[in-house]
């Protein structure tokens, strides 16, 4: 090997290894940016729970009364998301996802008026097990409550979920 493609072995060689930390950087951050997006999911479902049990006031969104809508909003505000106001408009935002993709801290829609085909009613995952989703929502009989995906009225009900924080 002359001097010439000694040269070039090395500078290549140097290239080479400069960016090698790039690269393991750039996977170490999207580590963090996940641990980071769980533990967000992680606080506002931790948020939207301490309003469990407050009673139901239509067009509410404090711990005085609030409606499912209200609910979704306030929790989201808490961390300066803002959300639309209504259930429908609120189904507008962020992107589908599938029931076997739901995370914590996406939210399901449903339609619990037959009369009008329309959205009208929302609730946030809380909780994900091998056969059960649990959401926290807001009924005008019981105010801020858990229920689950099983129950066959919010089966029947659903219309989609939505991820807002991806």
């Amino acid at each position: 090997m002359n001097n010439l493609q000694k040269t070039l072995v090395c500078i290549i060689g140097l290239l080479f290894m400069s960016f090698a930390p790039a690269t393991s950087n750039l996977s170490n951050t999207n580590d963090d940016e996940a641990a980071s997006g769980k533990k967000l999911r992680k606080k506002i479902v931790k948020t939207a729970l301490k309003y469990e049990g407050t009673k139901y006031r239509g067009g509410g969104t404090t711990e005085d009364g609030m409606d499912c809508s209200g609910l979704i909003y306030a929790v989201f505000q808490e961390f300066e998301i803002t959300l639309p106001r209504s259930s429908f408009d609120q189904s507008k935002e962020g992107v589908d996802v599938a029931m076997d993709e739901l995370k914590i801290g996406d939210l399901l829609f449903f339609n619990n008026n037959p009369a009008r085909d329309v959205i009208n009613h929302v609730g946030m995952v809380i909780e994900i097990n091998d056969d059960e989703i649990l959401f926290i929502h807001t009924s005008s009989q019981k105010g801020v409550m858990i229920s689950s995906m099983n129950e066959p009225y919010h089966k029947q009900t659903f219309v989609k979920a939505k991820d807002i924080l991806d």
